[in-house]
């Protein structure tokens, strides 16, 4: 089963405090991630979703701010 992650940090910072979300639905990840950014991505929030298999092996399916 594949368990989906979103997690959003209040700066960008990898000490910063977070908060976290983890789904096995990738809908609900994606909506929530979509309302993280509404709500959070004016400022110097980062949030990010993944996923993560059964094996322990992630990937990463979307970040904002948006990385090039």
């Amino acid at each position: 089963m594949t368990l989906y992650r979103v997690t959003l940090r209040f700066t960008e910072k990898d000490t910063a405090a977070k908060v976290t979300g983890e789904w096995t639905a990738k809908e609900t990840a994606r909506k929530t991630f979509r309302s993280w950014i509404g709500l959070y991505g004016g400022g110097t929030a980062t949030i990010r979703v993944e996923s993560e298999q059964e094996d322990g092996s992630t990937a990463a399916l979307d970040a904002w701010p948006m990385t090039t």
